[in-house]
């Protein structure tokens, strides 16, 4: 299992708010809420979006991550006023959005990863997951985060 942690600061002022901001997934194909049991573990439930956009809310965070996946590998955290930030995770399956669902939390974290959390009520042996990147020997696996910060120059 791999998965990265890159988490970003959501200003807030007078002028913006945590609410200004929407997490837009540009190549994304069919996006589904991966819905996850009470102790943060796969329930295998999972629902359509239904878009390629999620305004960002700490309601959304209230049973901690918002794990998605159908992403197409990229998300655009953008700001009404046109800043933002493109985080491009390839073909890592799975992406998290977390924050600690507090109105004073300014930041939100977006965790691309290969391979979801156990799932809850099934104990398993990692190498029977169905998605579980293995390799064989002599083989290499690479991945990759990239990380574009866009500011108005006003």
């Amino acid at each position: 299992a791999l998965g990265f942690h890159p988490w970003f600061n959501i200003p807030s002022d007078d002028r913006h708010k945590f609410g200004d901001y929407t997490a837009f997934f540009p190549k994304s194909e069919r996006i589904s809420v991966c819905r996850m049991s009470k102790n943060v573990l796969d329930s295998g439930s999972r629902t359509p979006l239904g878009s390629d956009r999620i305004r960002l809310d700490p309601s959304l965070f209230a049973a901690d991550v918002l794990m998605l996946e159908g992403t197409g590998g990229e998300v655009r955290i953008v700001c009404e006023n046109g800043s933002g930030v493109t985080v491009d995770y390839g073909d890592m399956p799975y992406l998290g959005l977390w924050n600690t669902a507090r109105e004073d939390a300014h930041f939100i974290c977006t965790e691309p990863m290969t391979t979801l959390p156990g799932r809850d009520g099934i104990v398993e042996e990692w190498s029977e997951r169905r998605d579980i990147v293995s390799l064989g020997a002599g083989k290499t696996y690479f991945a990759a985060v990239n990380i574009t910060a866009d500011m108005p120059e006003n």
